[in-house]
């Protein structure tokens, strides 16, 4: 009975706070970045926010920042983040959830996950007819082509060699009345480097080599050609495509390139989440990225001063604003991936995205420490909203494309080839090696047929006059027989 009671108790307690958060006009800092929240031709606020809080039955007054904030090294915070631990608002957001956030205030249940991307202008410069042109032949070095075609006339000539002296081929058995005349002229000069090239098309063939020489010598090239056809056609894919999943795009295709690239200037939300990052990872490669972003800052302030500050103060807008009509054409920002989404699907369409999956964050509420009340009010109605599939339909009208090929804007390089090389002599030195023991093993074969015939001829030749002697021999044997009988001509 008393636990009925108590139970009683905490529901009531629960409506009454529910209905208090209800009523009561919470106070929000935010920083003005599309789609979350901006302020339209009428000076009113909407977007995403404004529709998450009306839907979720909330009175929210809105106050406006110019950074989200970071710690500086004598621990103090600024932005939205000095905003929640002064108290001054009862919650800030949309912000990134850190492990330096998470130690000075509470978070609610995440709207999003994201990531840092690049964001770049798309190249409005299409590939020249030279590069068009010579994309056939990019998969293989051009020292490849030249031993190539060195391969089809030595290989070529060889099989006409042995074909014109082998005494097994179809040219003897023509002379010998063993084989038409079609048949004869198999393996002439032109016959013999044609069959060497067809082999090329793997269509078959009519008629073969008889002798063993020639024979070993055609199966090393067509041994040959397989591996040269495989290595070909696997490259050409991948150049094919590396070209689609560049074209219109930089030549940019991760963080590594960006490090590593010294012409690229490198943009961030001044003192945001995205920046603290790569300001405190331990990884070489993100400290490099981090310095650049130091060193376009300054390049900036010394080219523009007041450029500089819009670039800090002004937030997302000036950022693309500056990476859509500044005088850098390599300038390049690194943003959370849904602000990137959002403004790379807007018109004019004139910017592309790489993602490499690096880190997955959450995008959440931050609340003053010890707001328990007000975050579990808000927990509840944001798991309400997505159970109930309000909180995807709202995320899919405001972060909609306006672009007719939005998937064009993203590249994600976690399943994207990787640069393509060009197939080199090292790489088929394997198939080389065979292609020469052939040629060898082939002449040397042919030679010892060549030695087998003469010596078959000549024994040939001595069973002939051995023949004829043996003739010869029977038919005076035969006339001494007719004399030695009686009366024969012998007698006197």
């Amino acid at each position: 009975m008393a636990y009925a009671k108590h139970s009683t108790i905490c529901l009531l307690l629960c409506g009454i706070l529910h209905v208090f958060i209800e009523a009561k006009d919470l106070k929000m800092a935010t920083v003005l970045a599309e789609p979350y929240l901006y302020e339209n031709n009428g000076g009113k606020y909407t977007g995403f926010l404004p529709d998450l809080f009306e839907r979720m039955q909330l009175n929210v007054t809105i106050e406006k920042k110019s950074e989200y904030g970071s710690q500086g090294p004598n621990g103090t915070w600024t932005g939205l983040m000095a905003d929640i631990l002064d108290k001054r608002v009862d919650f800030a957001g949309p912000l990134t959830v850190t492990v330096k956030r998470m130690m000075v205030a509470d978070f609610s249940y995440p709207l999003k996950s994201v990531g840092p991307v690049i964001v770049m202008r798309k190249q409005t410069t299409k590939r020249s007819m030279r590069d068009d042109i010579s994309l056939p032949f990019r998969p293989m070095e051009a020292t490849v082509w030249l031993l190539l075609a060195l391969c089809f006339l030595v290989t070529g000539t060889i099989l006409y060699i042995i074909s014109h002296f082998n005494p097994y081929e179809w040219r003897r058995m023509g002379k010998d009345r063993e084989a038409t005349l079609r048949e004869q002229e198999s393996f002439t000069c032109f016959n013999s480097f044609w069959f060497v090239l067809s082999a090329f098309s793997l269509q078959g063939y009519v008629r073969t080599p008889r002798s063993m020489g020639a024979r070993v010598l055609v199966l090393a090239w067509w041994f040959f050609v397989l591996i040269i056809l495989f290595f070909y056609v696997a490259n050409l894919v991948n150049f094919l495509r590396a070209s689609a999943s560049t074209s219109g795009h930089s030549k940019i295709r991760g963080f590594k390139d960006l490090a590593r690239n010294e012409e690229i200037r490198i943009g961030m939300v001044y003192r945001g989440a995205t920046e603290e990052y790569f300001k405190n990872s331990v990884n070489d490669q993100d400290k490099d990225i981090y310095d650049k972003l130091i060193e376009t800052r300054k390049e900036i302030a010394e080219y523009d001063a007041s450029e500089s500050d819009k670039m800090k103060s002004g937030g997302l807008q000036a950022l693309f604003r500056y990476l859509r009509t500044g005088p850098f054409s390599d300038f390049t920002l690194i943003l959370e991936s849904d602000t990137a989404t959002y403004f790379s699907n807007q018109l004019p369409c004139d910017l592309s995205m790489i993602t490499e999956g690096r880190v997955n964050r959450q995008l959440a509420f931050a609340f003053p420490i010890g707001s328990h009340t007000l975050e579990a009010e808000l927990n509840q109605k944001l798991l309400t909203l997505q159970e109930t599939g309000v909180l995807k339909e709202l995320t899919d009208h405001w972060f909609s494309s306006e672009c007719s090929d939005s998937g064009d804007s993203l590249i994600d390089m976690t399943n994207a080839p990787s640069k393509a090389y060009a197939v080199g002599l090292a790489d088929i030195s394997g198939a080389i090696l065979v292609l020469v023991v052939g040629i060898v093993l082939g002449g040397i074969i042919t030679a010892i047929e060549f030695c087998i015939y003469r010596w078959a001829e000549s024994h040939s030749d001595d069973d002939v006059d051995r023949a004829e002697k043996t003739r010869n021999l029977n038919v005076s044997d035969q006339l001494l027989a007719g004399d030695s009988r009686p009366g024969g001509a012998t007698q006197v």
